[in-house]
């Protein structure tokens, strides 16, 4: 028989499941990125107030645009009903900028007779954009539409003729006229405009919950709309049609209303092998660490306090002395998830935030006896069990414990404690 140690008996309490287990996700949250997720089917997500569109597999998109803000929260509701809440660190960049001289006058600076045009462009632009497929078709990966010279990147600033413009929203990638135009990867047409103001000769795609691209200033388009194109199809040829100086394919993506930098997409969304099916995402919670741009973590999935279980410890915390903390449920969270998977704290994922900070916190709460209460604490409410079965991930916390304890950082386990 095993006797359970508080320690060890606090980590089998949080190894149980949350309200509802986390999605499990790819990507980097960043200005301009995107993150590919996937939940239970029937579940709904929100990323803060917007509502996410997901299929009937669970498949979700997360996009941020160039100016996200620092901080967002990815709510995920159960078919039960059960939530979990997810805090997202988003990663901002800084931007370049981007100086054209010698366009013509009328195209930096449209005369009124021309504003009722752009607006009809920006309305059909935003018609097709609202055609959020209930599909997944972006699992098949991405491939550069077209071979040339990036001329142009997302993000920059504009400054035409010297006058500063909206920051770029798309990549552009200088070629021949003529050079083919491929689609970026599967999906359907949901637009196709033979002469906008600005952009020329449009086509966009609609990839299936709310990822469209947009290709402009063709020379020729050999698409309709409604037609379903797969990736790498020939769907028009680079021209310098609309507001250009020179012949070019400017890429565009666009999550919902939000403008996304094509380079970051590609990445993310690699094209897939033939006969190999689409991405496999990364499974568990391990795909957290992945969202803050780390290396793939070493065990199957990340820990995560609820909310909940964070009300029930927080009591036993010291005192901070007027000092703020640094976010406690994610510093505890990877505490917790380092010792219950025996790990060094160097390889902490960095969804934890730096691995030194976690090494401190934990070190120093542990002489101050808070690890000590939190764990009792635990263990006197749920009672200790005359009987544990562990598997090789708690043996491995258990080893771990012990050698903590050596170390002095556990000083109220008692000796029959020990003794288990």
């Amino acid at each position: 028989m095993i006797k359970a140690s508080p320690f060890l008996a606090f980590l089998l309490i949080f190894s149980s499941p949350a309200l509802a287990d986390p999605p499990r996700l790819t990507g980097t949250p960043e200005q301009g990125g995107i993150v590919v997720g996937q939940t239970a089917a029937g579940s709904r997500v929100f990323l803060d107030d917007t509502a996410v569109p997901v299929d009937a597999a669970g498949h979700f998109l997360l996009g941020f645009g160039r100016a996200a803000p620092r901080r967002a929260a990815l709510k995920v509701v159960a078919r039960s009903g059960a939530e979990s809440l997810l805090r997202l660190e988003v990663k901002t960049r800084d931007w370049p900028v981007q100086r054209i001289d010698g366009l013509p006058r009328d195209k930096v600076t449209p005369p009124p007779a021309l504003l009722a045009r752009i607006a009809a462009d920006n309305r059909a632009i935003a018609a097709a954009r609202m055609q959020i497929g209930k599909r997944a078709d972006f699992l098949s990966g991405f491939v550069t539409p077209a071979a040339g010279v990036v001329s142009g990147v997302f993000g920059s600033q504009r400054v035409l003729n010297g006058e500063a413009k909206a920051p770029h929203s798309g990549l552009d990638i200088a070629a021949n006229t003529g050079t083919a135009v491929l689609a970026a990867s599967d999906g359907v047409v949901s637009l196709v405009h033979a002469d906008m103001f600005y952009t020329g000769r449009t086509l966009m795609i609609d990839h299936g919950l709310g990822l469209q691209t947009v290709y402009a200033h063709l020379s020729r388009i050999d698409v309709k709309p409604g037609l379903r194109v797969r990736r790498g199809q020939v769907i028009g040829a680079v021209g310098a049609s609309g507001r250009a100086t020179g012949p070019h394919l400017h890429w565009g993506v666009s999550w919902l209303d939000r403008r996304l930098d094509p380079e970051r997409l590609t990445a993310i969304l690699p094209p897939t092998t033939l006969g190999s099916g689409p991405i496999k995402l990364l499974s568990g919670r391990s795909a957290a660490d992945s969202l803050m741009g780390g290396r793939t973590p070493s065990m199957s999935d990340l820990f995560w306090l609820s909310e909940r279980q964070l009300a029930k410890i927080e009591p036993h915390f010291p005192l901070s002395h007027g000092v703020p903390r640094v976010d406690d449920r994610r510093v505890i969270s990877g505490i917790v998830h380092m010792i219950r998977n025996g790990l060094r704290w160097r390889d902490a994922p960095p969804v934890y935030g730096p691995h030194k900070t976690l090494y401190n916190r934990f070190v120093r709460w542990s002489r101050l006896g808070a690890f000590s209460r939190i764990f009792a604490a635990l263990t006197g409410e749920a009672g200790p069990p005359d009987r544990l079965m562990i598997d090789a991930t708690h043996l491995k916390a258990h080893r771990t414990a012990a050698s903590l304890y050596k170390k002095g950082l556990f000083p109220d386990v008692s000796d029959a404690q020990k003794a288990g």
